[in-house]
């Protein structure tokens, strides 16, 4: 059997880019949650939000992003879940459009097989 998870606001309790704008101030993370969620409901093209977000996020210095990417919450269940799957003999991947610095963990933390 075969489990898959989306990432962000799945496994992890969190959108990373707007937690990592939240360092640069409320207006800043507004400006990332207004691109984010314009991408989500289709209004721009996802590859073209993701790169006005990154530009914007210039200069957040990677040991901060590192950081902030290590702390994200886990979602609420999912330890537990993802326990009872494996013990159960599931294998598990997860597909995110984020980042490594907040996937890679994952692997450790939950067992996830595979990341894409």
């Amino acid at each position: 059997m075969l489990a898959v998870f989306d990432v962000e606001g799945v496994l992890l309790d969190a959108e990373y880019l707007p937690v990592l704008a939240s360092v640069m101030g409320p207006e800043k993370e507004k400006e990332i949650w207004d691109i984010t969620k314009a991408g989500i409901r289709g209004e721009i093209n996802w590859e073209q939000g993701l790169v006005k977000r990154v530009h914007a996020l210039r200069g957040i210095r990677y040991e901060k992003a590192k950081e902030l990417a290590e702390n994200l919450p886990i979602m609420p269940g999912a330890k537990e879940l993802c326990a009872a799957l494996k013990k159960a003999g599931w294998k598990m991947i997860a597909v995110s459009g984020g980042f490594t610095i907040i996937t890679d963990r994952l692997k450790a933390d939950l067992g996830i097989d595979k990341i894409f």
